[in-house]
């Protein structure tokens, strides 16, 4: 589920929440239950799985390898 940002339109709080894709456009505030209004802005978490890649630790990767 992806999160977006969203700004309140009453009291102007920033916040995020992870929601559907069909109900991005609306979120309750949490500091005072306000509407919340999308902003362009969106966070798209991922992991990168498998041997290889850059910063992973893998030392059974690196033993095949001959490292």
């Amino acid at each position: 589920m992806p999160k977006y940002e969203y700004i309140c339109e009453l009291c102007r709080y920033e916040f995020e929440a992870m929601r559907p894709i069909e109900e991005r456009h609306t979120a309750s505030c949490p500091c005072c239950s306000g509407k919340g209004e999308k902003t362009i802005r969106t966070v798209v978490p991922f992991l990168l799985k498998g041997d290889g890649w850059p910063g992973q630790e893998n030392k059974s990767y690196s033993k095949k390898r001959g490292q």
